[in-house]
């Protein structure tokens, strides 16, 4: 009886690690319900100048994606430092295998990070 007791206490150990790492995961689904599109618009505009004009459509790209039921997926979209174009540029990003997929399935899809990015 105390070995099995012992084991059962070993399984909850574990599904708790489980938990644990499950609880880290948040799929860019997620991601994206934490922000407004008014919040990040004026970021858009910085990094790819002339997109202002672009705002209405890319509303209602924002807002379709936010209407779409997330299928999830083993595969994940993993960010990392990654060379830019000239020797001295980087920059965070994703592969671009990690995108193809559909909408549904890419929002479906839990983000992580590379170790020492």
């Amino acid at each position: 009886m105390a070995e099995a007791l012992k084991n059962k206490g070993d399984e909850c150990a574990i599904d708790a690690i489980k938990m644990a790492k499950f609880l880290k995961l948040m799929m860019l689904y997620d991601l994206l319900q934490a922000y407004e599109f008014d919040e990040i618009m004026p970021i858009i505009t910085n990094m790819f100048p002339g997109t202002d004009k672009y705002e209405k459509p890319l509303r209602e790209a924002w807002n379709l994606l936010l209407s779409m039921n997330p299928v999830l997926s083993k595969k994940n979209i993993r960010y990392k430092l990654m060379k830019g174009s000239r020797a001295e540029e980087s920059y965070m990003g994703a592969e671009d295998k990690d995108f193809d997929a559909t909408w549904e399935v890419i929002i479906g899809k839990n983000l992580s990070r590379e170790k020492g990015s």
